[in-house]
């Protein structure tokens, strides 16, 4: 609230000492706007990113879902947006760390026999066109 001389001061309370709810806000709305804002671009460039450079789990989750409507709908989306996206190569990282990770699950000691059993995941991902063609489910 200005005072006389036109500078703004604190609106206070009537003991005195604390700041009046009307103060708080008027102080604090400016930096809560800037908050939201800046919060808002955040999430926007994550999921800009994610959609970019992770475009393959949407397309993973609809396939271990149930056949369904929006599971069937978001793999046909997904399977043309990873197509679209692989054409610039920015799948590129997202096979490397897989091929790192198969190189290290896989690694043995000198004299230990070759791995036997399947892991937690499967030893090589597709990730060619055809393991993009569509499923030939039914849904009911």
């Amino acid at each position: 609230m200005p005072n006389v001389g036109g500078h703004r001061v604190l609106m206070r309370a009537n003991d005195g000492i604390h700041m009046s709810m009307a103060g708080y806000l008027r102080l604090s709305s400016p930096v809560a706007a800037r908050d939201r804002r800046w919060v808002s671009r955040a999430i926007l460039t994550a999921t800009v990113f994610m959609l970019v450079f992770n475009a393959v789990s949407p397309l993973n989750w609809s396939r271990q879902q149930p056949p369904r409507w929006v599971p069937e709908t978001a793999r046909a989306l997904s399977e043309t947006w990873t197509r679209q996206v692989s054409v610039f190569g920015v799948d590129m990282p997202r096979q490397g760390a897989r091929e790192i990770w198969d190189a290290a699950r896989d690694a043995r000691f000198i004299g230990q026999d070759p791995k036997t059993g399947g892991g937690s995941t499967p030893a090589k991902a597709q990730t060619t066109p055809s393991a993009l063609a569509p499923s030939r489910t039914e849904v009911r």
